[in-house]
């Protein structure tokens, strides 16, 4: 007996094929985090980013062997931007975000309010901030 259907949710697992051109609402109910360069998204006004990112510790390690120092806030900050701007936010249209994770909902918080400090940049021309 296939049990996979009984404990799936309806919806949260479907995925908008690469070949759809039609956007039809509630039909795609998940994205990557570190989707790029795509437009599907961009009438979607409700979302919900259910991820505490940390660096993968392979890439993490590979780094600091090489005395690469990598912001991981920055990091996750970076991929929960690009994450949101997939959506209506492009369109200059108004979203609903749930953000579970404490840490990433300050961190976005912190980057709206202009409370981040970029540690790598050189010069205050090296950090870059953008209005929502």
């Amino acid at each position: 007996m296939d049990n996979k259907k009984k404990i799936e949710g309806n919806g949260y697992r479907k995925v908008e094929s690469e070949n759809s051109s039609t956007f039809e609402r509630g039909k795609a109910c998940f994205t990557a985090f570190n989707l790029r360069a795509t437009n599907k998204y961009r009438h979607k006004d409700v979302l919900a980013f259910c991820l505490n990112r940390y660096m993968n510790p392979i890439e993490k390690h590979f780094f600091d062997q090489q005395n690469v120092k990598v912001d991981e806030d920055l990091l996750a900050l970076s991929d929960l931007l690009q994450w949101i701007f997939r959506s209506a936010v492009r369109e200059g249209k108004p979203v609903h975000i749930y953000i579970p994770s404490r840490r990433m909902r300050d961190l976005l918080k912190k980057w709206l309010n202009n409370e981040l400090q970029c540690s790598n940049a050189s010069h205050s021309s090296d950090v870059y901030s953008l209005v929502v």
